[in-house]
């Protein structure tokens, strides 16, 4: 059953200066059946988003880290940065060689045992680096 008196006390708290602050306040109000007049809603503001946004896509650009993901996968692995491989290998538990490749975004890993694989990445710059990787099936 639908409660009128709570319905009227939603909507004119709702209607306040600021609509989330109003919506937000009336949510509580419908959660707790208090009435809060000071809720700190700092974080709905959207100034400086845009340059918050900007800075993390430069850093993301400027990173030259590779990654693998995801860790377990199961069906195809991720590689974020691959133009850095000059050349990657991937052996199985066992050490035989599974895959070679470089410079790819995604393997296909379907055909591939579960188990965990070392992935021995030669980067353009000439260093090494060594990525573990679980596959479940």
């Amino acid at each position: 059953m639908v409660n009128p008196a709570l319905i009227q006390n939603l909507n004119v708290i709702a209607q306040k200066n600021h609509p989330s602050s109003g919506y937000a306040q009336a949510f509580h109000y419908y959660l707790t059946d208090e009435f809060v007049d000071n809720l700190d809603l700092t974080f709905l503001e959207t100034e400086g988003y845009s340059e918050r946004r900007a800075e993390i896509n430069q850093s993301n650009i400027q990173s030259n880290e590779i990654s693998i993901f995801p860790n377990p996968a199961s069906a195809f692995i991720n590689i974020t940065n691959s133009h850095q491989i000059q050349s990657m290998k991937i052996y199985n538990s066992n050490g035989f060689l599974v895959q070679q490749a470089a410079k790819v975004s995604k393997l296909n890993t379907q055909n591939w045992s579960g188990g965990i694989y070392i992935f021995a990445i030669q980067k353009v710059d000439g260093t090494f680096m060594m990525k573990n990787m679980i596959v479940n099936k």
